[in-house]
C-alpha cells in the first residue's frame, strides 16, 4: 500500500510538471516595416528566435508572437 502512495504521488508530480511545461505566452510589439516582403522577414525571423507562432500586422505594425514560456 505504501509503494501504491509513492507511485500515485510520482504521476501527480509528473502530470503538474508537464502542464507547467506545455504553458504559452503571447506578446505583441510595434515593429517598423513597410511591405509584404517585410511581414515575411519579420515573421520568420521571430520564428528563428524561438516564436512558435508569429503574425506581423502591416496597418498597426504590430508584431504578435506566440512562444514556450519555459
Amino acid at each position: 500500500m505504501k509503494l501504491f502512495k509513492i507511485f500515485s504521488m510520482a504521476a501527480l508530480f509528473t502530470a503538474v510538471s508537464m502542464v507547467a511545461v506545455a504553458q504559452t505566452k503571447t506578446e505583441t510589439f510595434k515593429v517598423s516595416g513597410n511591405c509584404g516582403m517585410c511581414k515575411s522577414k519579420i515573421e520568420k525571423t521571430a520564428k528563428a528566435a524561438g516564436a512558435t507562432e508569429a503574425s506581423w500586422d502591416e496597418d498597426t505594425k504590430n508584431l504578435t508572437i506566440t512562444y514556450a514560456s519555459s
